[in-house]
């Protein structure tokens, strides 16, 4: 099963390639927008996320709440995956 740490490490690392950033400048807790990752490029980390963990998430009830941040997406993620 994943934790909600290693979740938030796959998902800043994806971002960090996305944005064409160094990993280290992602934190967890940044905001998306503060970032810089808007519509496209969150589309993108979307999918990233379905392949990895073979789930869908783009149809899935996504609300504000879980886009906050890459800590509150990862929790939205491990959450989808215990109902699998």
């Amino acid at each position: 099963m994943c934790d909600v740490n290693n979740v938030e490490k796959f998902l800043c690392r994806e971002a960090a390639l996305i944005l064409n950033r160094d990993e280290q400048s992602i934190k967890p807790d940044s905001p998306f927008l503060d970032l810089g990752l808007e519509s496209m490029s969150f589309v993108e980390l979307l999918i990233c996320i379905e392949k990895e963990y073979n789930i869908k998430l783009i149809n899935s009830g996504l609300d504000t709440s879980d886009l906050a941040s890459i800590s509150s997406l990862a929790q939205r993620v491990v959450q989808e995956l215990e109902h699998i």
